[in-house]
């Protein structure tokens, strides 16, 4: 989910520089080259940031008995493996969220005049003034909408409502059509337990009622416009060894990346749009 907000660009190092765009491309430049001139020579006008990519790594032990009375014997590593990646994925989306759907960090904003769960709602005119805000802040059309699964439900009735025809396929099936008003749909489904681990649980939705309209860079390149970028050094791998102290097989799963914000002016937030 993560990786569909942030695209990853893989680097081969663990720390270095990143450029941050100023729109330069919108300047009217002088393009006119009289016969056997010189043309132009312009120059991007770009600043740098550094990243700094982080390993998160989690294990987990297999005992030897555990595995030898399971049939296949291999279905606890595979689940021992498959879980890390999964707990690491939640980690991995929390910190793309606390940038994605953050106010004070996508300062590009507005609260719809009426709730989207409210009588009269206008959901395709807040999210047209959205798109048009994008394109007038970073000279582009957004490319992508991402809600949470609640949300999304709202989103789906009032399409029902209004523009049953054009998404019949998808309503029919009572599910969101995969792209909404020519953007991709993303919707944010993932659920967290606040609790500490000794506690009951107190489970949560990771994302927010916060809308988040943006342009994602469909060919990921350290040189192009983005809302946001994941730096990773290091892909998803997998590493096991024999614990004989405690006969059992350890399985870890690990990954090297950072996160980070390229262009804020390539994504719009509608706050709170239930709320």
């Amino acid at each position: 989910m993560a990786e569909r907000v942030f695209p990853v660009i893989p680097v081969n190092k663990e720390s270095d520089v990143y450029y941050e765009f100023n729109r330069e491309e919108l300047l009217d430049y002088d393009d006119l080259r009289a016969a056997g001139a010189e043309s132009n020579e312009i120059a991007w006008d770009v600043d740098t940031e550094s990243y700094l990519a982080e390993e998160y790594a989690l294990k987990y032990l297999v005992p030897k008995r555990v595995a030898d009375n399971s049939d296949p014997p291999v279905r606890p590593a595979m689940t021992a493996v498959e879980k890390l990646k999964r707990a690491l994925m939640l980690r991995q989306e929390r910190r793309v969220q606390a940038i994605a759907q953050n106010a004070a960090i996508i300062v590009n904003q507005a609260t719809p005049a009426i709730n989207w769960n409210a009588a009269g709602a206008i959901i395709e005119t807040d999210v047209d003034n959205a798109k048009n805000q994008i394109r007038l802040n970073a000279g582009l059309l957004p490319n992508a909408i991402l809600m949470n699964y609640q949300v999304s439900h709202v989103v789906k009735r009032w399409l029902k409502a209004t523009a049953w025809t054009t998404y019949r396929e998808w309503l029919d099936q009572d599910m969101l059509p995969p792209r909404l008003w020519d953007m991709e749909t993303i919707v944010g489904g993932a659920v967290r337990n606040t609790a500490n681990a000794a506690a009951d649980e107190d489970l949560d939705d990771v994302w927010n009622d916060n809308v988040l309209i943006f342009y994602k860079q469909p060919s990921p390149s350290i040189d192009m416009i983005t809302l946001g970028y994941i730096f990773r050094a290091q892909n998803w791998m997998t590493v096991d060894w024999w614990e004989n102290r405690r006969k059992g097989t350890f399985y870890e799963v690990s990954v090297i990346e950072d996160e980070l914000l390229i262009a804020a002016n390539a994504g719009y937030l509608l706050l709170s749009v239930t709320s």
